[in-house]
């Protein structure tokens, strides 16, 4: 047998144990579980922080609260307690109105501050409500309000985030011209016409 043949079976009974010991099973990786992913759903987490009980109360009249308890993925802005002391009552005491205001507060997917996730329009996030709010990654903001730390408080069905201020929905031109009665005429030419130019 040759010195070439004799190095080659030397190498290759070496090298076979050594490729066996570095390779992990792909499977037992994949299913492992990741001990800092969180445990607990988006209601789950703001029930247990009493700065947030007013909202939490409103997702439970609104009957949102079974949806932030699913398995699809949210944001959710929060407006703490101290946030709401000025909320207009219209709001709370009006059932539809208190859902679209609750609904404004909430997207579908994750979007963190400290991996900021790309924005595709100018706009900002449409909300559940139907609505655009803007979204200032560098300076913490969400429409007027500002985060309060800590930041990104993750959920295994998203993403929290607790506000300093509330963010009512802005009426649609629609609606502003519905209400007004400052021009009666132009009032009355506008109504005349379809919503749906609006």
């Amino acid at each position: 047998m040759t010195d070439h043949k004799i190095t080659f079976r030397l190498l290759t009974f070496l090298f076979i144990p050594l490729l066996l010991l570095t390779c992990q099973d792909q499977w037992e990786e994949h299913t492992r579980i990741n001990e800092n992913a969180p445990m607990q759903n988006i209601m789950e987490i703001i029930a247990e922080n009493s700065s947030l009980s007013t909202f939490y109360g409103y997702l439970n009249t609104t009957g949102l609260d079974s949806l932030l308890t699913s398995s699809k993925s949210f944001t959710i802005w929060v407006p703490n307690n101290d946030a709401l002391q000025s909320i207009d009552q219209n709001i709370v005491n009006d059932e539809a109105k208190l859902e679209q205001f609750v609904k404004n507060h909430i997207c579908t997917s994750e979007y963190p501050y400290e991996t900021p996730v790309p924005i595709k329009n100018d706009k900002g996030l449409k909300t559940l409500s139907g609505k655009y709010v803007t979204v200032d990654y560098a300076n913490n903001r969400f429409g007027e309000a500002t985060l309060v730390e800590p930041l990104d408080q993750p959920a295994n069905n998203g993403v929290i985030h607790v506000i300093d201020q509330a963010v009512v929905p802005k009426p649609t031109i629609w609606k502003i011209i519905e209400s007004t009665d400052a021009a009666p005429k132009q009032t009355d030419y506008l109504t005349s016409l379809s919503e749906m130019i609006f």
